[in-house]
């Protein structure tokens, strides 16, 4: 027959003196075990209290935010570096090439007429250099959409009062 120690809930013999497991004393036994026989390992650790885990949806998805942001600005560097060093030529993009002009020290502006119809940032226009003038304008009592390129003299800002657009230098 088994004994069961009444501090550990190891298993003993009947005629043992003390527990083989913790040393308990079994002649004077203070309280049985209120579980029951336990197995003959040892008792696991206690728990400590510790703070709420977040679930783990909540972790994925914040992983997934800080990598977007993370490659977002990685991107970001690598085409203003690109801008830069002038790898995307007339894209149109007037953030690139305002990194252009101010990397390279090519910001030659773009022959600004001192009032607002003019941009002064160099964008590609491929006019030469011709102006490029986009807008419309009144003649008669009729809309004139204009897109084109044109001498300085012939720019329909300088012609036409009632133009309303923008006109812009550069090769």
């Amino acid at each position: 027959m088994a004994n069961f120690c009444p501090k550990c809930g190891g298993k003993n013999n009947l005629d043992d003196k003390f527990c083989k497991n913790c040393g308990a004393n079994l002649i004077d036994p203070v309280e049985a075990p209120k579980e029951g026989p336990k197995s003959e390992k040892s008792p696991a650790p206690a728990r400590t209290a510790s703070a709420p885990s977040k679930p783990f949806i909540i972790l994925i998805i914040s992983s997934c935010l800080q990598l977007l942001v993370w490659g977002l600005l990685l991107y970001w560097i690598w085409y203003s570096y690109g801008c830069a060093v002038g790898k995307y030529p007339g894209t149109g993009d007037q953030a690139c090439q305002w990194f252009y002009a101010t990397f390279s020290g090519k910001n030659n502006g773009g022959g600004g007429n001192g009032n607002n119809n003019s941009y002064d940032g160099c964008v590609a226009t491929g006019c030469g250099n011709l102006w490029r003038c986009n807008g419309n304008y009144y003649s008669s009592e009729k809309q004139i959409k204009v897109d084109a390129c044109f001498t300085l003299g012939n720019r329909p800002d300088k012609i036409y009062s009632s133009w309303s657009g923008i006109c812009r230098q550069c090769p």
